[in-house]
């Protein structure tokens, strides 16, 4: 996972097209997204006690995919009796209530002093070295 500063690039995007383009700053932001796909296991690992991840996979996979079963032929019918302006309009909004939700709803702590949710720094903490442990055994 990569963790960068607010106000930066990469520095890969800014030699290559430059900090003044204005797809710059959308394309970091798209890789960051890209790289930090699958955080949210980190995030049910971080909020839940060891015990109860099997409920909360459960969970999340069956809130991801009532998600899914909604929106797709929400998607498909409005997109096809309705246009795509008001498609995009509907499902926009669906999103929006949905983030706004889980800003309200997600506990900030995790009973452990722990800052949870969205909004909790994303760390990524390398695996120690196994290879003395082989040797050892």
């Amino acid at each position: 996972m990569r963790i960068r500063e607010v106000d930066t690039v990469d520095p890969v995007i800014a030699q290559q097209l430059g900090l003044a383009h204005p797809l710059a700053r959308h394309l970091d932001d798209f890789l960051t997204d890209l790289a930090n796909a699958g955080a949210s296991a980190h995030t049910l690992r971080a909020s839940v006690v060891r015990n109860a991840l099997p409920e909360a996979f459960a969970a999340q996979f069956s809130l991801s995919h009532l998600a899914w079963l909604i929106t797709y032929p929400l998607a498909g019918w409005l997109g096809g009796s309705a246009g795509f302006t008001l498609t995009w309009s509907v499902l926009a909004a669906l999103t929006g209530t949905g983030a706004i939700g889980a800003l309200l709803l997600w506990p900030r702590h995790d009973g452990r002093g722990t800052p949870t949710g969205p909004t909790a720094p994303t760390r990524h903490t390398p695996s120690p070295d196994r290879s003395a442990l082989t040797e050892a055994a």
